[in-house]
């Protein structure tokens, strides 16, 4: 199982790609960053009144953010949910995950705690 983007990606003999990202979290995504381009844009003529913005548009940035990364997680969570009801107890013993990503990695990754802790409950099950 290889969580790739917006795709979960589970190999059983052949490949089985399934997109799991709601289109809500693009649009929150950009709506997010449209503040940061302005800002990104007019920041070599930074004056106390572009400084003002970003400190004012800075929480609701990050608030934004940070749902649309629990609909994210929360539509990976129930998309592997989904494939590991059809996974056999064998396969669910034998299950490896991958997760990559195409930016820095953090301390801790949620899309990397949402697959491990499926799989525990998967394995648990099995």
């Amino acid at each position: 199982m290889v969580a790739l983007a917006d795709s979960l990606v589970i190999y059983r003999g052949d490949r089985h790609e399934v997109t799991f990202t709601p289109h809500v979290f693009h649009v929150i995504k950009s709506v997010a960053h449209a503040p940061l381009a302005v800002y990104t844009m007019l920041e070599r003529s930074v004056d106390a009144e572009l400084s003002g913005f970003a400190r004012k548009c800075g929480p609701d940035l990050l608030l934004s953010t940070e749902r649309a990364a629990r609909v994210q997680l929360s539509a990976l969570d129930a998309c592997v949910e989904d494939e590991h009801s059809t996974f056999s107890e064998q396969e669910l013993g034998a299950l490896q995950v991958v997760v990559t990503g195409n930016h820095q990695a953090r301390k801790t990754e949620p899309a990397d705690a949402v697959l491990l802790r499926s799989a525990r409950r998967a394995r648990r099950r099995g």
